[in-house]
């Protein structure tokens, strides 16, 4: 809760860049921010930080105080081999992106999201 009162969320999530403009109007509840996720490390304790907050708040006694997504499809993590063949078996390049990284914890990290209805 903020000091007013008001009811404060934050999301964490791996959708690509959405204007505030566009976020506000999809959200539907108030103003709203967006912000590029640093470091995981970072985003961990940050996300922590808010998840402990309201522990001792009474008014959230009996309530849960974060939850996770509801009705979305759900990925499928592909890894290492089965990536490799999975590829093979729909070779098509307009099936998928591919997008590289550098990641603190895993060195590069090679990205593919497809794009198929199972």
């Amino acid at each position: 809760f903020q000091e007013r009162g008001a009811v404060h969320y934050h999301i964490i999530s791996d959708i690509c860049y959405v204007k505030k403009e566009e976020l506000e109007k999809i959200w539907g509840h108030g103003i709203a921010d967006v912000s590029f996720i640093k470091s995981v490390k970072h985003s961990a304790v940050y996300a922590g930080k808010y998840m402990r907050k309201g522990i001792a708040d009474d008014r959230l006694k009996g309530k849960k105080g974060y939850w996770t997504s509801k009705n979305l499809v759900k990925s499928v993590e592909f890894l290492n081999q089965k990536a490799d063949d999975f590829l093979k078996s729909h070779p098509r390049k307009e099936l998928y992106t591919e997008k590289s990284y550098e990641s603190e914890y895993n060195g590069r990290v090679l990205y593919r999201k497809f794009f198929i209805n199972s």
